[in-house]
């Protein structure tokens, strides 16, 4: 559609030129040459305003934190990971790995669910445990750019591991109240490092 209007100014332009170099009278060709300067003039403005780069800000971010009853060592988090039942030698070593390579440090957060002994690996726990980082974030971060909800416009959710029905983008939705005609996606099944596919995928998307 933009390319089509972009070739009937240009085609305009060149139908007006033909008709100035026609021979016709004067007052006829300095028609023409007012027009055909108009359909140049606006065929590379609308060039440029389509071509342009558009840039795309970050405003603002919040990550969730979560509360001290969440807080553990990677000593708690291989204790754990031993009570879960179905994990073997090699899979625990491979945790192990996991977390001295991971950079999260000697304290980190882990769900209630996953700390209690033994584990509570239910659906239930996590729906608690995602209701509570996805609105702990979005309200942090409504709050800090003073974005109404019926402003958003998309939403792209990225989980690797946790994928329910209704998806995790509905569930913001309906939370928010966001708006009916409002694009949503939900990224799923390639690891954390999908955060950042997500946030370029936004990033496109306000680009167009």
């Amino acid at each position: 559609m933009n390319n089509l209007l972009y070739l009937s100014l240009l085609a305009g332009a060149a139908a007006s030129a033909y008709y100035y170099g026609s021979g016709e009278e004067s007052s006829l060709n300095r028609r023409h040459s007012l027009i055909t300067s108009f359909c140049l003039a606006a065929a590379f403005t609308y060039h440029y305003l389509v071509r342009r780069t558009r840039y795309v800000f970050l405003v603002d971010f919040a990550c969730f934190k979560p509360g001290l009853s969440c807080l553990c060592t990677t000593e708690m988090i291989l204790e754990r990971a031993k009570h879960v039942g179905f994990l073997s030698e090699e899979s625990l070593k491979l945790v192990a790995k996991i977390l001295d390579r991971s950079g999260l440090g000697p304290k980190t957060y882990l769900p209630e669910g996953v700390l209690h002994i033994p584990p509570k690996l239910t659906f239930d726990e996590a729906r608690k445990e995602t209701d509570t980082v996805l609105f702990g974030a979005v309200d942090e971060l409504l709050e800090k750019t003073g974005v109404q909800s019926k402003d958003i416009g998309i939403l792209v959710v990225n989980c690797c591991l946790f994928n329910p029905t209704p998806s995790l983008s509905d569930t913001i939705v309906n939370h928010y109240k966001l708006r009916g005609n409002i694009l949503t996606y939900d990224l799923s099944g390639m690891g954390c490092s999908a955060g950042v596919l997500a946030v370029d995928f936004a990033k496109q998307l306000l680009q167009v």
